[in-house]
């Protein structure tokens, strides 16, 4: 009996009719028209040369990627006869990225299994491909569903015309939207959540400590307080936090690791660092935490906005929480907590605006984004000083959090 064919479809997010190569637009530059001398010798790399090595990559090895992914949302192995329809949306365009979304329909299933499939033809976007694709790995072994940060099921490079194609497929978070300050005629600007099909939703704003809160909380949940290791860059502007409304709350995701590395260190190897060590690193973290959860850009590509004071509050309790769950040294996280208070509560505005300093130094911005911060610089220092103070001194309130 002949085997069944899987079939395919191609689509852009927002353009109703499907793609083939009929359509004007598969044979539009992916890139918008920016030739790539790293990608194709002559010519662009079209959305249709797109559809075709994104099919070639989900049907490799017996499509071996794609069933490891759906073996992580089924638990349970299909073979390739029971994949009745493939669907590509692509998504967007970033400066790295070109992510789609891939809807799998299977002969045993209602629904259809949503993945994410990113796609780089730039030198830079290979390169962080690699990166990324290894520090999910290796902060995520053994993923799950309910993990903050996606499970990546494969990882390849093609050749298209000679150059390299890199893709990798991963967990799609069902339901989770970018979320970004918008324009108003209000007073405050709203954080609106943005829809797939590029229109805005504005989030209630007792929703807004929430978010900032558990994205915190997912970042601090990721450092390393021996080796100083944490996940850097990272920004609003780009979307790298996605958020769902479930049951009233707002769960947050991270949805890309671009680095994660000691962004400063100190001259003693981990295993000889005391507690002293420890608690400066943690300051250093706690500190740049603060002022990049402030940062945003209208629109996410607008001009640079500088988030409410009560981020800072937001973020605070985000990384006590997270705190809770570390255990250092041998130390419970109940000693951790109290003792890293007190060492918190040693610094005054002056020492916080020269470690603010010195870190600006080290990790230089862009321009519009370093003027910005230069900007709020001294009013955030006193946002923050006076918000560990508060915390701080109400050790109720620390235990409340946790």
């Amino acid at each position: 009996m002949k085997q069944k064919q899987t079939s395919c479809s191609y689509h852009i997010s927002g353009v109703p009719e499907p793609m083939c190569p009929e359509n004007h637009l598969w044979h539009t530059a992916l890139n918008g028209g920016q030739n790539d001398p790293e990608t194709l010798d002559g010519r662009p790399f079209t959305i249709g040369d797109y559809f075709k090595c994104a099919t070639d990559f989900l049907f490799q090895e017996k499509m071996s990627v794609l069933k490891k992914g759906v073996f992580f949302h089924l638990q349970r192995e299909v073979k390739e006869e029971q994949v009745s329809k493939i669907a590509i949306f692509l998504e967007k365009h970033g400066a790295f990225y070109h992510p789609a979304r891939v809807e799998v329909s299977l002969a045993t299933q209602e629904a259809p299994l949503i993945f994410a499939l990113n796609a780089a033809i730039s030198r830079q976007g290979l390169t962080l491909m690699d990166t990324e694709c290894r520090c999910l790995g290796q902060l995520i072994p053994l993923p799950h569903p309910e993990s903050p940060v996606p499970a990546v099921f494969g990882q390849t490079r093609l050749s298209f015309n000679g150059k390299m194609v890199g893709f990798f497929l991963a967990h799609w978070f069902v339901g989770y939207q970018e979320f970004h300050v918008t324009d108003s005629h209000e007073e405050t600007l709203p954080i609106a959540l943005w829809q797939s099909d590029g229109t805005q939703v504005k989030m209630a704003e007792s929703h807004h400590f929430e978010i900032y809160s558990n994205a915190s909380r997912i970042l601090t949940s990721f450092y390393n307080p021996i080796t100083f290791e944490q996940i850097f860059p990272w920004h609003h502007a780009a979307g790298d936090f996605i958020v769902r409304e479930i049951n009233g709350t707002m769960d947050v995701k991270l949805i890309t690791i671009r680095g994660y590395s000691a962004l400063f260190d100190i001259d003693k190897p981990p295993e000889k660092r005391n507690m002293e060590d420890i608690f400066q690193g943690l300051l250093l973290f706690l500190v740049n935490l603060s002022l990049r959860m402030r940062i945003d850009r209208i629109d996410g590509t607008g001009h640079y906005h500088f988030l409410p004071a009560d981020t800072v509050h937001a973020t605070l309790t985000g990384f006590f929480r997270a705190l809770a769950d570390k255990t250092v040294n041998g130390h419970s996280h109940e000693v951790l907590q109290d003792q890293f208070t007190r060492f918190l509560l040693q610094f005054d505005t002056g020492d916080f605006k020269h470690i603010l300093t010195l870190i600006l130094n080290a990790h230089p911005q862009p321009e519009m984004e370093g003027k910005l911060i230069q900007k709020n610089l001294d009013s955030h220092i006193e946002s923050l000083h006076h918000t560990m103070e508060t915390m701080g001194k109400n050790r109720f309130f620390i235990d409340k959090v946790v």
